[in-house]
């Protein structure tokens, strides 16, 4: 692994990172050059900055600690003896870079000796994972927090399933296609990837074209309720088409359009309504014994006015 791949500014997942706290490391500064790797975490909720300089050759380095507070150990009373001298050494290998601590540290007991790895592994060029392991914690597992490179562009997706039937998941894909045009509004932020039966084959490729050349930062939405809470400010109602009138769905989409809302059928409302949206329009019965022509032209009568003419589908 080249390790200078890990230079750079660095923003906490914090959706996919254990529990951080309010001291807990949010953002982390590394630097390298050809001798050195110095690390910055920055703690969330304090001007809190915890520094650790290592050698790339794998040889000690000592001196002792610059901050007193541990972020991740912090509400622990467990702190760093600043009297004390620390040895820090690094060691590189194929998959990642691991820095070790070994230091004194000061507890309501006394001082004990420890030793703090903080191990970095990139996923990808964007992407970094930190595992903290303490000896203090018996059979510690480690800590995990998830970082993506600050300045890259974040944004969410979602596999959509294979059931598009009326009576199967049609009615949440829908809500989740009429969510993903008012999430995109102002920016890309919400990507659908189809199932390998549907038509449109080319949507994994395209995530993964968005990762590697336009440096989106992806972060994985896996239900509809998780979709809604995570944009449902874009939201500012919802329309209940009628599953027993597909046509119905058609005319829907296009009031939540205008209406910036998404589109549910009566198995969603009770997910809307938790999630503080409103009933804009409810079909339900309203196109009874009407032919698709006669729906149309209502939909047209009251709403073609305020639909954009830029495009047409």
């Amino acid at each position: 692994m080249d390790i200078k791949n890990l230079a750079g500014t660095w923003e906490c997942i914090l959706e996919e990172s254990d529990e951080v706290g309010r001291f807990g490391a949010a953002s982390m500064e590394i630097e390298v050059d050809d001798s050195e790797l110095r690390m910055r975490r920055i703690a969330r909720g304090a001007r809190m900055i915890d520094p650790i300089v290592c050698r790339l050759d794998g040889t000690p380095l000592c001196d002792r600690p610059a901050e007193r507070v541990i972020p991740d150990l912090f509400t622990s009373g467990i702190y760093r003896n600043l009297a004390a001298e620390r040895t820090v050494t690094g060691r590189s290998d194929r998959d990642g870079f691991t820095v070790c601590e070994s230091l004194e540290l000061s507890t309501s007991q006394g001082s004990v000796p420890a030793q703090i790895e903080y191990r970095l592994e990139p996923a990808d060029p964007e992407r970094l994972t930190l595992t903290l392991t303490r000896s203090t914690i018996p059979d510690d597992r480690g800590t995990v927090y998830r970082f993506r490179r600050s300045g890259v562009r974040n944004a969410w997706y979602m596999e959509l399933g294979d059931n598009w039937e009326i009576g199967g998941d049609l009615s949440r894909h829908a809500m989740l296609i009429s969510l993903q045009a008012l999430a995109n509004r102002k920016s890309p932020r919400f990507y659908l990837v189809y199932p390998k039966q549907w038509d449109f084959k080319f949507t994994p490729a395209v995530l993964d074209y968005l990762k590697t050349a336009k440096r989106f930062s992806f972060s994985q939405i896996r239900t509809p309720e998780e979709a809604v809470t995570t944009f449902r400010g874009a939201a500012k109602g919802y329309v209940v088409w009628d599953r027993a009138v597909r046509t119905s769905l058609i005319v829907a989409f296009t009031i939540a359009g205008v209406e910036d809302a998404i589109v549910v059928s009566d198995a969603e409302i009770e997910l809307a309504e938790r999630m503080g949206l409103r009933c804009i329009a409810d079909l339900r019965e309203e196109f009874d014994g009407l032919s698709d022509a006669q729906i149309y032209r209502w939909a047209y009568d009251r709403y073609w006015d305020r639909c954009s003419r830029d495009y047409i589908v």
